[in-house]
């Protein structure tokens, strides 16, 4: 099965927060990535000491990378760089702040 992947530097180089890509197996790919082997930029990552973790993945092949990369803004599909925002639950005011006013600073 094709997988689309993404990892996640601990820190930057140069313009580079992130990889995306695409492999028929993650766990061999994953581990050319930490022998520095396959792709230039995490062999250069490798070299300069930074980590990296893979952090998302998705159905697809090369079809879908492209689709994701021409997108841009790889750290937006990152889930440390924007954790998905929570759901409002309905509730207007939390419990226990029901008739409190926010605009006076006292209750009603």
């Amino acid at each position: 099965m094709e997988t689309v992947y993404l990892l996640h530097f601990e820190r930057r180089y140069k313009h580079a927060g992130h990889y995306l890509g695409s492999t028929s197996d993650l766990v061999a790919r994953l581990a050319q990535h930490r022998a520095g082997q396959g792709a230039r930029l995490l062999a250069v990552i490798q070299a300069a000491g930074i980590d990296w973790h893979l952090v998302r993945t998705w159905p697809g092949g090369r079809q879908r990378e492209r689709q994701l990369k021409a997108r841009g803004g790889r750290a937006r599909l990152c889930p440390l760089c924007h954790p998905p925002q929570r759901r409002w639950s309905g509730q207007l005011w939390p419990e226990g702040l029901a008739g409190t006013s926010f605009l006076s600073g006292g209750s009603q």
